[in-house]
């Protein structure tokens, strides 16, 4: 089955902390944990107005309108707390599905597995919204995926960050082949 979750167990890449106020409050970094490059999200100060969610970007032509969606992640907290996800907006519009609920427990990893029908929204924009995230802490994110239909199995990437990876290997072992080929023509000058 397909993650459709751009670069996931990329560290802090696609995630971010969105805040009502207080900036300087949130911070977003590449976290090693469960064998993944992982994200932590840490909170330094709660927010004032609507408080603060985590989102992390999806991408939207791969979704499908009225089609059932399975949402998998492992989460670890220092708070036990309860939060949404939604495919939603930033500004808060144009939801696409809702996932429901699930529940942190302090200083333990959970792995949740939770389910969307998405509806019949043709906006874009959307992304994965984490709501309920306004508490002094840090919370860490691993595995993230999500598949059409109900059946997950373990993490696997989105297949086009294995493409980018596979040709950023492809273009520096070529850089680094014709780094060495213009060495050898040197030394081959050289000795003539």
């Amino acid at each position: 089955t397909r993650n459709l979750i751009p670069n996931t167990n990329q560290g802090k890449t696609g995630w971010q902390y969105a805040y009502a106020d207080n900036a300087s409050a949130f911070k977003v970094e590449d976290f090693n944990a469960l064998g993944v490059n992982a994200v932590k999200l840490t909170c330094t100060a709660t927010s004032g107005g609507c408080g603060s969610y985590i989102c992390h970007s999806i991408n939207r032509k791969l979704i499908k309108n009225n089609t059932k969606y399975t949402l998998a992640f492992d989460v670890y907290s220092n708070v036990t707390d309860n939060h949404g996800v939604l495919l939603i907006s930033g500004s808060g519009l144009y939801p696409l599905g809702n996932f429901g609920s699930f529940t942190t427990k302090a200083n333990n990893w959970v792995h949740v597995e939770i389910k969307c029908t998405t509806n019949g929204e043709t906006s874009n924009g959307q992304v994965l919204y984490f709501t309920l995230f306004n508490r002094i802490g840090e919370v860490v994110f691993a595995n993230l995926q999500m598949v059409e239909g109900d059946k997950i199995g373990t993490w696997s990437p989105d297949p086009e960050d294995v493409q980018a990876q596979f040709k950023a290997v492809t273009t520096s072992l070529t850089e680094q082949s014709q780094r060495l080929l213009e060495q050898a023509g040197i030394i081959n000058s050289q000795g003539q």
